[in-house]
C-alpha cells in the first residue's frame, strides 16, 4: 500500500480537531486549571473568565484545524508534496494564532 500524504495529514488533522473539540465541551480545561497556583489571588469571576477563554480558544481551534484541513484536501490534485506540506504547516501555524488571540480577546 502507497502512503498517501494527503491523506495521512487530512486524517490526523480530522483527529487532532476531535480531540480538541471533545477538551473543549467535556469541561478539561475547568478540571484542569481551576485551584491551581497561576490563579491563586484571583476571584472566582477572574478564574471563570480565563478559563472561559481557553475553552472558546480550543473550540477555534478545533474548529479551524478541521476546515483547513479538509479543505486542503479537496485541493491535494493541483499542489506538489512539498507545497501541499507547506501550506498544511501555514494553516495550523495559522489555527493556532486564531485560537490564541480568540482565548486571548474572551479571557479578558
Amino acid at each position: 500500500m502507497k502512503f498517501k500524504m494527503p491523506l495521512f495529514l487530512w486524517v490526523s488533522s480530522l483527529l487532532a480537531g476531535a480531540v480538541f473539540l471533545l477538551l473543549a465541551f467535556a469541561g478539561w480545561p475547568y478540571i484542569l486549571y481551576f485551584g491551581q497556583s497561576e490563579f491563586e489571588g484571583l476571584s472566582l469571576e477572574e478564574q471563570k473568565m480565563l478559563t472561559s477563554g481557553f475553552v472558546m480558544g480550543l473550540r477555534v481551534l478545533g474548529v479551524a484545524i478541521l476546515l483547513s484541513g479538509t479543505l486542503l484536501f479537496l485541493f491535494r490534485k493541483k499542489l506538489s508534496r512539498k507545497v501541499y506540506a507547506g501550506i498544511f504547516a501555514f494553516l495550523m501555524m495559522l489555527c493556532l494564532l486564531v485560537a490564541s488571540l480568540t482565548a486571548k480577546h474572551f479571557g479578558t
